[in-house]
This record gives structure tokens, sequence and C-alpha cells, in this order.
């Protein structure tokens, strides 16, 4: 149990960590503040959380071996990003990211030079990322490293659960698979669900 909650926890960092790449990253290419990156509510990307420990728990391996890390990475991560994003517009009728745009893509679902970044994350993540965090980790004693990983499991389950009811019923008003759609939906989520919050408490002031 203990390690599971440790891998929790590691999970849900580099998926807050991709979360903050993602606003970065389109910020700076549509040259404006982008927030609600995301198919959950919370601040977290969990297709970057399992790409990570995809890396941390089977490509480690290949540590040692910085080229056949780089290879390896590069399209095994390619692959969980097609496949993802494959599946999420089949299920859910929307595209949550689309590379139609940049040069070298395949179907807008995956492109070259993010791909190329995957490679370059992995070697960070295994040489000098993880490390440096697990040491982190492991300096907080264990029931409360504990504590904080059941309290963070419990929010994003509720999340996960939240957020796709709501999409699913939102399903034909999104129906867009043709384009990023992401912060449209994150937004109607959230519309949704503050609107049930005022429905269940209309005494309290929302914003």
């Amino acid at each position: 149990m203990d390690k599971f909650l440790l891998y929790f926890l590691q999970f849900i960092s580099y998926s807050f960590l991709g979360w903050i790449i993602e606003v970065i990253s389109c910020s700076v290419t549509e040259k404006r503040l982008c927030i609600n990156r995301g198919f959950l509510i919370g601040p977290y990307l969990p297709i970057f959380g399992i790409g990570s420990m995809t890396i941390i728990t089977v490509l480690s391996k290949f540590k040692n071996n910085l080229v056949l890390l780089f290879i390896i990475s590069v399209l095994s991560l390619s692959l969980l990003e097609y496949f993802t994003s494959f599946i999420m517009e089949k299920v859910f009728h929307a595209r949550w990211w689309s590379y139609e745009k940049r040069k070298f893509n395949i179907n807008g679902r995956i492109s070259l030079f993010p791909s190329l970044g995957f490679g370059i994350l992995s070697l960070l993540l295994l040489h000098v990322i993880n490390p440096f965090y697990i040491n982190l980790l492991y300096k907080l004693p264990l029931i409360t490293r504990n504590v904080i990983s059941i309290v963070l499991l419990i929010i994003f389950i509720l999340d996960l659960i939240v957020s796709s009811v709501i999409i699913f019923s939102l399903r034909k008003k999104i129906n867009n698979p043709n384009k990023d759609v992401t912060e449209d939906v994150n937004r109607a989520v959230k519309r949704v669900l503050t609107g049930r919050l005022e429905k269940a408490f209309p005494n309290v002031k929302y914003n």
C-alpha cells in the first residue's frame, strides 16, 4: 500500500507538472494566457502522469543507455499520446489537443517536435527530476506522505467521476473532433458544476 501511494504521489505530481508545461506552451503559442488545459477540473494532466510513470517503472531499465532511452521514450510516449487522443475522441466526441498546424504531424494527434521533447524530458526525469523528488519524498514521515497521497487520491477520483459524468452529458454540444476544444470543454464542465452547486447551496456565492 505504501508503495502504491508513493507511485500515486509521483503520478499526480508529474500530472501537475505536465499541466504547467501545457499552460506555458499554449500561452506562448497562442500569445494569450491559457489556463484550462485539461480534461479534468483540477490543474493536472493524467497523460503526463501516465507517461512519467511508464518511464519510471518500465523504461528505467534503459537508464544507462541515453540514446536507446531517448529513442524508446519518443516512440512509446508518442504512441501513448496518439491512442489517448484517438480513444478520448471516440468516447467523448471531442479532441483535447491538435497538432494540425504544426509540421510533421500524424492526423494532428502527434507531432515530431513535441515527441522529441518527450525524449528529452525522459532523460531529465530519470537522471535529474525524479531522483531529486524521491529524495524529498523520503524525507517526509511515512504517515504524512501517506495522508497527503490519500487526500490527493480521493480528490482525483472525485474529479475524474464528476468530470466524466458532466462531459458525457455535454457530448452532443461539444461534438467537434477536428478542433482542440480543451478550454471550451473545461469551461463548460465548470459552468455545469457551479450551476449544480448553486442549486444545492443557494445561499452561497460563486465566482
